[in-house]
């Protein structure tokens, strides 16, 4: 395989698991590391300080998503870490968790990013494009008045509403609009004209 089509299926393979991430109904997490480009060289393995001395900031576009899965209870980015070193899943494909690293998690629809440092994690603003976030709150989100607010999903603004009445229901309730005898007959013969 060349190195071209290598790159068309990697690239279809991140875009997928990014996906998968963000359209996640559940609390997910997911590992990003850095692609290996010229442009990235002298970022790798850095900590946070040292990109900073140098102008630095982490850069969506430099990253390849690697794995995402399911947020097991009670689990942060120190954790994760611990597991992608010690006992990866097998079907991970990623280097060791490392410093340059990112733990992006989403817990109750808000996606936070961590930079995996030499100690510890440094949470990351804005380090997905605003393109992303808003792509999944238009696929997921129930209620679009709460478009661009960073939460994916993040329920019904009616939630305390489980449907609306029906029309039969409204009929019923208005006095003197509809005789009930002939409303029950309108009901039977609109159900057998559906089984015809």
């Amino acid at each position: 395989m060349d190195i071209k089509a290598w790159d068309e299926i990697h690239g279809e393979k991140n875009r997928e698991k990014l996906q998968n991430f963000l359209r996640s109904n559940t609390d997910s997490y997911l590992i990003l590391q850095l692609k290996h480009t010229d442009e990235t060289a002298q970022e790798s393995y850095m900590n946070y300080s040292w990109l900073e001395e140098n102008g630095i900031t982490p850069q969506f576009s430099h990253y390849d998503a690697v794995y995402t899965d399911t947020l097991p209870l009670n689990t942060d980015p120190e954790k994760l870490y611990v597991k992608f070193n010690i006992d990866p899943p097998e079907i991970y494909k990623g280097h060791s968790m490392s410093v340059s690293d990112i733990i992006a998690l989403k817990v109750d629809g808000v996606v936070t990013c961590f930079y995996v440092d030499d100690f510890g994690f440094k949470e990351l603003q804005g380090f997905f494009p605003d393109d992303y976030l808003k792509n999944a709150e238009m696929v997921l989100e129930d209620d679009y008045n709460m478009i661009g607010d960073g939460i994916i999903n993040n329920g019904r603004k009616d939630s305390g509403i489980n449907e609306r009445p029906s029309i039969l229901e409204k009929l019923k309730e208005t006095p003197g609009q509809a005789n009930p005898e002939h409303l029950q007959k309108a009901i039977s013969r609109s159900a057998e004209r559906g089984l015809e």
